[in-house]
């Protein structure tokens, strides 16, 4: 093994990388790599080759190390202090070995199915909270656009606009009944609000700040304040009762979804974690931490969790039994919300740049091809 030192400041952060080499290209035995920002968040990391007739080098920012991990299989990987042992499929000689000093817990090529995205809708005014109906139409809402969008995903197609006229404002996170209606939270009202499947409108008012809504299987409806408040209830969802008090104090609870086990889920913005939730006590367990802003989660129709970083961009896939977590890919940050359709497609929500992103797994990919050939 080759072990390189960083040759503008030794007290950078350092990986040792072994035994890389491309197919149909040689480069020599080993590679040096260094970051020459010596950071938790490194901007750059700078590849040399020890070939000792030729000055090969090879420079790639640090996203475009990101999204070539992203195409890693790692069916041995390590990781900790240890590092990350990783498979590439692309290349020959195919053991790259990661050693982190300092501690510092990055992992590249974390995933065991590559993913890639695809842009399929523009919200110009941002994108927030999002759910598909029962006939897979794509409910997306606008904080800052003073509207809920409904799209067909599939062809990125905006089929309908619901704004002031249906008492939509700043609306962050949206729902279905069980009877389909469609219900909002406004965040700067404070509002709940309810499009009942005849095209009635009503509202309870609640307190500005009420951000993430969702059902349980049985048809109860939950909805929580953040930022400008730290409290989860449940509500009435014909709101003729009092909003019952479930959890004070969570650390602002955000997008959140049921789990067939029978709690609720929902990611703590200010602790970086997921959380369990037991809406009959109000107790909570943490499933899983060490994000930094997480925004929202949702499940897919296998029961598995998935989580948008609103801080980093990283969407991840996380086992509730476990707390395993496994990096499906990384988009620019300011995610802030995602979810599934009918076939399990996985569609999340851009609130600044307002983009809404398929992302599509390489597996899938393949199957999609085969299927237009």
């Amino acid at each position: 093994m080759f072990v390189g030192t960083s040759p503008t400041n030794k007290n950078s952060s350092l990986w040792d990388l072994c035994e890389l080499e491309r197919s149909g290209r040689e480069i020599g035995n080993g590679i040096e790599g260094c970051f020459t920002q010596g950071s938790q968040r490194p901007q750059r990391v700078e590849f040399l080759s020890n070939r000792r007739d030729a000055d090969w080098r090879e420079r790639l920012s640090f996203s475009e190390i990101s999204v070539l991990s992203s195409k890693a299989h790692a069916p041995n990987k390590v990781q900790g202090e240890a590092g990350v042992r990783m498979h590439f499929s692309n290349i020959r000689q195919r053991w790259i070995y990661l050693t982190a000093i300092a501690g510092i817990g990055l992992c590249f090529g974390c995933n065991s199915e590559p993913s890639v995205s695809k842009k399929v809708l523009l919200l110009p005014k941002g994108a927030n909270g999002m759910r598909f109906d029962a006939n897979d139409l794509l409910y997306i809402a606008s904080l800052k656009g003073n509207e809920i969008v409904v799209a067909n995903a599939s062809t990125g197609t905006t089929l309908k606009r619901l704004g002031l006229g249906q008492g939509v404002e700043t609306p962050d996170d949206l729902a279905f009944g069980p009877d389909g209606s469609l219900y909002w939270t406004s965040f700067d009202t404070g509002k709940v609000c309810r499009l009942s499947p005849q095209g009635l409108t009503s509202e309870q008012m609640l307190t500005p700040g009420v951000n993430p809504i969702a059902f349980s299987s049985d048809g109860r409806l939950f909805v929580a304040v953040a930022y400008q408040g730290d409290v989860l209830y449940q509500l009435d969802p014909f709101f003729r009762d009092s909003p019952r008090v479930i959890l004070r104090d969570a650390g602002w609870l955000n997008g959140m979804d049921w789990g067939s086990d029978g709690f609720l889920y929902a990611p703590v913005w200010s602790k970086g974690q997921v959380v369990r939730i037991d809406v009959n006590s109000g107790k909570t367990k943490v499933v899983a931490d060490g994000f930094v802003k997480p925004a929202a989660v949702k499940f897919d129709s296998k029961a598995r969790l998935h989580l948008v970083d609103y801080q980093t961009g990283k969407i991840w896939q996380i086992n509730i039994q476990t707390g395993e977590k496994r990096l499906l890919i990384q988009l620019s940050p300011y995610l802030d919300n995602l979810a599934f359709d009918s076939k399990d497609r996985l569609f999340v929500s851009h609130a600044e740049e307002g983009n809404i992103y398929e992302i599509i797994s390489e597996k899938s990919t393949a199957r999609h091809s085969r299927n237009q050939n």
